[in-house]
């Protein structure tokens, strides 16, 4: 069955359901021996109620998905249901115990007409929640798979990075007991300068790993922060 049959036929479904519950109020005011205002009135509430979850799912019908709209669909035909069945049960238990009931089939008919009213609600919030979970689900996934590409870059990054540093701080150790000038001199301190900066380099993407991997939050003076590095800017650019 196509997705166009599908959304029809549960369209049918919650009309049939209405009609129903009408029908049965139809029947029920007929056969009712009482006043012809009160029997009027009584048609009404079920007319009412029943009218109200059918616009209800026809409003639904064009603005949701199909899988939401037969949520809606399955919740106010089964919110019914439940609700008659219990109304009824509850009216046949106090009949076994000798009360006298007026109007039973009438109240059993309300409950019923009463809960599928609430019943497009019911399913179309329940459908946003899922809809809702099923996004973070996918964000928390893409989430993870983000931090596990994060560590590994880092781990190659810190890798590659201290094997380099090894490299440079032992040729730099070499040089620094062969050199003979002091323009010589002043490219190995720069050599240094480049090494130690590639360590902190290092460490920081080693912090950022941490940081990612926690939960816990710590309060910081922003202004501080930006203030010390706007000292730190300032004494490079004099120097």
């Amino acid at each position: 069955m196509s997705s166009i049959r599908r959304h029809l036929a549960a369209e049918l479904l919650l009309s049939l359901f209405g009609s129903l519950l009408v029908g049965a109020g139809i029947v029920h005011a007929v056969r009712d021996t009482g006043a012809l205002v009160p029997r009027l009135l009584e048609l009404g509430v079920i007319t009412a109620l029943s009218l109200s979850f059918v616009l209800a799912g026809r409003y639904m019908s064009g603005r949701i998905d199909e899988a939401r709209f037969r949520l809606v669909v399955y919740s106010t035909v089964g919110l019914g249901l439940l609700t008659g069945t219990l109304s009824w049960i509850a009216s046949g238990i106090q009949l076994l115990q000798g009360y006298s009931l007026n109007e039973p089939v009438y109240y059993g008919l309300t409950m019923m007409a009463g809960g599928a009213a609430a019943g497009p609600y019911v399913g179309y919030f329940y459908g946003q929640l899922q809809q809702s979970n099923a996004e973070l689900n996918h964000r928390y996934e893409e989430m993870a798979v983000l931090n596990r590409r994060l560590s590994v870059a880092n781990r190659v990054l810190r890798h590659n990075l201290r094997n380099n540093l090894t490299v440079i701080a032992g040729v730099t150790s070499d040089l620094k007991q062969r050199r003979d000038t002091g323009s010589f001199g002043d490219r190995l301190d720069m050599l240094d300068r480049q090494t130690d900066e590639l360590t902190e380099l290092s460490e920081k993407m080693g912090e950022i790993r941490q940081v990612w991997n926690t939960n816990q939050r710590t309060s910081v003076d922003i202004v501080a922060i930006v203030n010390r590095a706007l000292d730190e800017l300032r004494s490079e650019l004099q120097e």
